[in-house]
């Protein structure tokens, strides 16, 4: 397995094929044809990261995509993760994203790497897999619909 940059012609079939996410958590509701465009318009502005992890067989194994920002109150380059998923047949090569994300946020210029955990997924291993690798919890969000 190996991890490379996704290119723009790449988006619609990764969010296609990332709509899976959605069987991992009941907090995403992912509208296709919205978050093509979406990260469309983001990926063009340059601060767009998307990576594919690629299985041995030339096939998407997941991915993982960050925006780069520079913090809005210190202005500390930050890699802030999107998404970050693999798919069912593959999961335990989650540290290769990892690993990739890190390197690709430090080559871009970033100082330091934000992940998102929604607390119903997978929430009995990604707080350790998280705080193993040298994360550790800054802050939790409440969403109220309205």
């Amino acid at each position: 397995m190996f991890v490379r940059e996704a290119r723009y012609d790449e988006i619609p079939e990764m969010i296609t094929k990332g709509k899976a996410f959605e069987e991992a958590t009941k907090e995403v509701v992912i509208n296709v044809e919205h978050a093509i465009k979406s990260f469309q318009d983001v990926y063009k502005s340059g601060i767009l990261t998307m990576l594919r992890l690629i299985d041995d067989d030339g096939n998407s194994a997941g991915g993982l995509a960050y925006i780069k920002t520079p913090d809005i109150y210190s202005g500390v380059i930050t890699a802030v993760e999107l998404y970050w998923f693999i798919y069912t047949d593959k999961r335990g090569c989650g540290k290769l994203l990892i690993d990739a994300f890190q390197e690709s946020a430090k080559n871009k210029g970033c100082s330091r790497v934000a992940m998102i955990h929604l607390v119903d997924s997978f929430p009995e291993t990604l707080q350790s897999f998280y705080t193993k690798r040298g994360y550790h919890l800054t802050e939790l969000h409440y969403i109220k619909e309205i």
